[in-house]
């Protein structure tokens, strides 16, 4: 398989799931079937521009952006139909939507930020629980 889709992968597996080490990401990668040595993966981990939190888990710069925004500004995070409702201090969600945007999660058609709401559209056939979920992990990392 090829380079991109590799670090699509860990782009995605980094999102979904604490990792810790670069092993992790060896085995993990190995599971879905790429070719890889811990050379590479460190490589992949510098080009990723991949930090870490303060759990020692790898987290992508914009989530990490993300993930600071949310835990200063953001309040209640709430499902209806398919889409993930998120309650932000006043003036904030412009800045929390676009961030939101930045990474780029494919799950998420879209978001509509007003002055203290953001609306993400969840593509129809998934789990919006799963995306509110996954917001209100990045808010109460450590």
């Amino acid at each position: 398989m090829n380079k991109q889709k590799r670090l699509k992968f860990l782009a995605e597996l980094i999102s979904s799931k604490k990792i810790k080490t670069q092993e992790e990401l060896v085995i993990s990668l190995k599971e879905e079937g790429f070719d890889v040595t811990q050379a590479t993966v460190s490589r992949d981990v510098s080009e990723l521009g991949l930090g870490k939190d303060s759990d020692q888990s790898y987290i992508l710069p914009k989530e990490k952006v993300l993930k600071d925004q949310l835990k200063a500004m953001a309040g209640d995070i709430l499902v209806s139909g398919n889409i993930v409702v998120i309650k932000t201090q006043a003036g904030a969600a412009q800045a929390i939507g676009l961030s939101l945007d930045n990474v780029k999660w494919p799950q998420i058609i879209g978001t509509v930020a007003g002055d203290d709401t953001i609306l993400a559209v969840v593509k129809e056939g998934l789990n919006p629980k799963e995306i509110a979920g996954r917001l209100d992990n990045l808010k109460e990392r450590q």
